[in-house]
């Protein structure tokens, strides 16, 4: 048999996780994938995590900021990334 695994089916387990598909910042039991692990971690995964808890609460900090246009994601099978995410501000 043939099994090719996908990192974007990682950590979407509803035996393990309830909402699998729902992005939820405050999971718990949370041992995820997304940078590698080892000597296969990502060398970029500490300025990808620093990035996330700079970045996500400054953002989420502005009022009125809300998405201009549905996200559009990129058609491949490897990983699950946005090609553009479009933000408004109302001021």
């Amino acid at each position: 048999a043939t099994v090719f695994g996908l990192v974007p089916a990682a950590n979407r387990d509803p035996e393990k996780f309830r909402c699998p598909a729902q992005f939820d910042l405050d999971r718990e039991d949370n041992s995820h994938i997304a940078f590698g692990t080892g000597s296969h971690l990502c060398i970029g995964a500490p300025l990808g995590r620093i990035s996330m808890r700079i970045g996500l609460p400054m953002l989420a900090a502005i009022p009125g900021l809300e998405l201009a246009r549905p996200v559009s994601w990129e058609p491949i099978y490897t990983f699950h990334t946005p090609r553009a995410v479009w933000l408004k501000h109302p001021g």
